[in-house]
């Protein structure tokens, strides 16, 4: 663990496994969560917190801060049900195989930011709440077998609460009825309506779908990152999402 001003700026997976945070720690550096550290998650095996600190503490082996955001997650954790947690951070339950069959997001939770806050977990489905106001881009990673380096990906289902204002799942897709744009895909099959008109950043990273269709009202498509994708697409000719899978050489079929 590396500490400056009172902030933690970079942690050492070989070391850091049964993690300690000191009473005098104020802060942790966002940039622990891009995606170079998401392999270091799953090997956290604790979390403690020194007596003193008076902004971090755990519950549920999860570090959370005196504001309710949920940082990360060690083996065996489980998202406290009691209202304290309002956001989960990127990459907070990456890797963590003790997720078994659904995850269900407490009802309180407003804010679930990307970079698979969810990635490679076991779980058969997810559940989010009526509360929930943002969902970043890519949160819901793929569910990989963690026993190998096949990545072979699993597929799972998202399901909304009918309540939610904000965010709906339809064929495969979660949907952000405010921007009219898919923040995460699921299942063996994907066919995106036509309401939508942008498709997010990361989304197909390590996922795999018999069929993935894109009508011509799709006009922006986020970062371009198809790594270790395999799905079938099926777009419209002369359509943007057509002009953007061909210019990266991504397979598709077209029809009229």
């Amino acid at each position: 663990m590396k500490i400056e001003n009172k902030k933690i700026v970079d942690l050492d997976p070989n070391t850091d496994t049964n993690l300690v945070i000191p009473a005098d720690v104020e802060a942790i550096d966002l940039e622990i969560f891009e995606v170079e550290y998401h392999g270091f998650f799953g090997l956290l095996e604790s979390i403690t917190v020194e007596e003193g600190n008076k902004n971090f503490y755990v519950k549920n082996n999860c570090l959370m801060d005196t504001d309710g955001v949920l940082y990360f997650a060690a083996q065996g954790a489980t998202i406290p049900t009691d209202g304290s947690v309002k956001a989960i951070r990127p990459f907070a339950f990456n890797m963590i195989s003790s997720i078994n069959g659904e995850v269900r997001i407490p009802d309180g939770v407003e804010g679930i930011d990307g970079s698979l806050a969810f990635g490679s977990s076991d779980y058969n489905r997810i559940y989010i709440p009526a509360s929930v106001k943002k969902i970043g881009e890519a949160a819901f990673g793929p569910r990989v077998n963690l026993d190998n380096e096949t990545y072979e990906e699993k597929p799972y289902e998202i399901i909304v609460d009918s309540n939610n204002e904000r965010y709906f799942a339809q064929d495969g897709c979660l949907i952000d009825s405010k921007t009219s744009a898919v923040v995460s895909v699921f299942g063996s099959e994907v066919i995106i309506p036509s309401c939508v008109k942008r498709i997010g950043s990361s989304v197909f990273v390590m996922k795999s779908f018999d069929k993935v269709i894109i009508p011509a009202s799709v006009t922006e498509i986020g970062e371009p990152d198809f790594t270790l994708c395999k799905a079938n697409f099926v777009v419209e000719k002369d359509s943007f999402a057509e002009k953007y899978l061909v210019s990266r050489k991504i397979d598709c079929s077209v029809t009229e």
